[in-house]
């Protein structure tokens, strides 16, 4: 699962600043892309304009360009050469799925448009922003997505950056991402995922998503997001609301219907058959991951990653 960067164009341009502060949030920039990339995060940049003809501050004609020509080391310059800049931030999306998300959906930050935190949003990718904004200075933001076709409303989560620091938050998730498909994941799930038991069912989806596709990068996301709740479980009830993502039982009506609640049973590891009542959604995907909390074992079990089961209502 490719994971690129994505420029957030809401973090330009700072009004009432000079060319110095336009060459101290580049130099910052790129030293968070340097870090970024020293990660695993592969050398892309998707921008809305073009990060050379990008204009930190708003009262001065100095771009990026400007900065590799007559200011940036040649270390600077280099990296920035070796940049593969893709404009706009939608440019060259392959996943068909993800371009008809991005086709159906309007996005926003703080009630300002946020095409590019969208993007970031819908290919699980590291959004990127100039040091300057307070309202940017966060290792997550928080995007608001609105389905044209019905108009619902959804909170989602972006990983961000401003600063080399931001970064330090997000080492697992980009270790993580760097499985290359779902037949990687399930093979290594045991060293990505080690708080968490999978039923062999997983096993039989996972090996469907293929390399490229933007619903891998949520799976990751929402496991790792399990994962460190289990972790973190010695004593108690499980606490779903814990979840960074909205956790819920299947519908009353779902389940007393026995063909519905048949496929949702599962055999687990240890020979048993249990009923995975609790799912994740992996918005904005139609996709679930049914999983059961056991308190007597104190263990998390995956039973199901997949399409949305058949509900008593669809």
């Amino acid at each position: 699962m490719d994971l690129d960067m994505v420029f957030n164009e809401l973090s330009y341009p700072l009004p009432g600043a000079n060319s110095e502060t336009a060459k101290i949030m580049i130099s910052n920039l790129v030293r968070t892309l340097r870090t970024a990339r020293s990660l695993g995060v592969n050398l892309v940049l998707r921008s809305r304009d073009g990060l050379r003809r990008v204009r930190p501050v708003a009262d001065v004609a100095y771009t990026v360009g400007t900065w590799m020509k007559n200011d940036a080391d040649r270390e600077q310059r280099l990296f920035l050469l070796r940049l593969d800049d893709k404009v706009p931030t939608s440019a060259a999306i392959q996943d068909e799925e993800a371009r008809n998300l991005l086709a159906s959906h309007e996005f926003s930050y703080q009630g300002e448009p946020a095409r590019s935190l969208g993007v970031a949003q819908v290919l699980d990718s590291l959004a990127i922003s100039f040091e300057g904004r307070c309202r940017f200075d966060s290792a997550v933001l928080e995007v608001t997505m609105l389905n044209r076709r019905n108009d619902e409303n959804s909170v989602q989560p972006v990983n961000h950056a401003v600063r080399p620091d931001h970064l330090d938050q997000h080492r697992d998730w980009i270790a993580k991402r760097a499985v290359t498909d779902g037949r990687e994941m399930w093979v290594k799930r045991q060293e990505l995922f080690p708080n968490l038991l999978f039923c062999d069912s997983v096993d039989r989806t996972l090996r469907n998503v293929k390399r490229g596709e933007a619903v891998a990068g949520h799976i990751v996301r929402r496991l790792h997001e399990l994962d460190q709740v289990a972790k973190a479980w010695t004593e108690g009830p499980f606490d779903h609301g814990s979840l960074p993502c909205r956790a819920s039982p299947e519908s009353i009506s779902t389940m007393n219907d026995p063909t519905l609640r048949k496929q949702r049973e599962f055999r687990c590891p240890d020979g048993l058959t249990r009923t995975f009542e609790w799912h994740l959604k992996l918005a904005p995907h139609a996709w679930r991951i049914h999983y059961i909390a056991e308190r007597n074992q104190m263990r998390v079990t995956v039973g199901y990653v997949g399409p949305h089961l058949p509900t008593a209502t669809t």
